[in-house]
């Protein structure tokens, strides 16, 4: 590799490494009586870290190294080691969170919203519930914060709803080089629990025990109509009449009258 001849020695300028001996059949293995050079490739598939050891035999020296496609040291990841990295171990200081966090996708499905959301050193766990009544759902962005103080950086990105809107999901976003990063989160609109005005039965209470529904049955000396009462609340039967009183100039239903300027009660 050629990463950096100030940290990491040029591997194709490496003088010719000791011989290894031989193996179990007497076989020399390849090493400086035949001039050449070993490059072992070392790979790592684990879990995210925050101190990685790389330990090696005397016999090797690290002559590049690199994560996610990042030569290290860089932005997300360092060594303890000043230059040149040589023998013996090194240890790389750092972590893939937010690599790792952009492949979770956090998302609620129709007429749903987030309502329980825990990490874990096994990944992360959410629970959705149904909110009645649920509206549309519009993307929202946090804060793009810089990430290279490490995973406090999404004590800053807040994620918030307003008014009533609920929360439906959120995906971690980054820059290409990881140094940036933000959320982008979906709010959807909730009035509140749905309702509907269903009568279902008349309230006698909300009527006077003279309402009811009255009709023209005959006239009286004056020439106004007398109205009858056919029906009332709760189909009450008592007989009751509607009748001009022309001294006073009213409508009264037995000792319950009241001043109309007008020739009948119907308009």
């Amino acid at each position: 590799g050629d990463f950096d001849g100030a940290v990491f020695p040029k591997c194709e300028q490496s003088t010719p490494w000791v011989e290894f001996g031989e193996d179990a059949e007497g076989n020399s293995i390849p090493g400086e009586e035949f001039g050449q050079t070993n490059v072992f490739r070392w790979t790592y598939s684990g879990l995210t870290f925050h101190n990685l050891d790389l330990k090696h035999a005397g016999h090797w020296v690290v002559c590049d190294l690199s994560i996610d496609g990042d030569a290290v040291p860089g932005p997300r990841f360092q060594i303890d080691s000043g230059p040149p990295v040589a023998l013996g171990s090194l240890t790389v200081t750092g972590s893939r969170w937010a690599h790792e966090l952009a492949h979770v996708d956090v998302k609620c499905g129709p007429g749903q919203a987030l309502v329980s959301l825990n990490f874990s050193s096994v990944g992360v766990t959410y629970e959705c519930g149904v909110v009645s009544g649920l509206g549309a759902c519009v993307p929202w962005f946090s804060e793009q914060v810089d990430t290279s103080i490490g995973i406090q950086a999404l004590e800053a990105m807040n994620m918030a709803c307003e008014g009533e809107n609920v929360l439906g999901g959120f995906k971690y976003e980054h820059s290409d080089s990881g140094g940036w990063g933000r959320f982008q989160y979906t709010c959807c609109a909730s009035g509140g629990a749905p309702t509907v005005v269903d009568p279902f039965a008349t309230g006698n209470s909300l009527f006077d025990s003279k309402a009811g529904l009255y009709c023209p049955t005959h006239l009286d000396r004056s020439g106004a109509f007398i109205y009858k009462r056919r029906s009332g609340p709760s189909n009450d039967i008592t007989e009751r009449e509607l009748e001009f009183r022309p001294g006073t100039g009213e409508w009264c239903v037995g000792d319950v009258c009241e001043a109309m300027a007008i020739a009948s009660p119907a308009g």
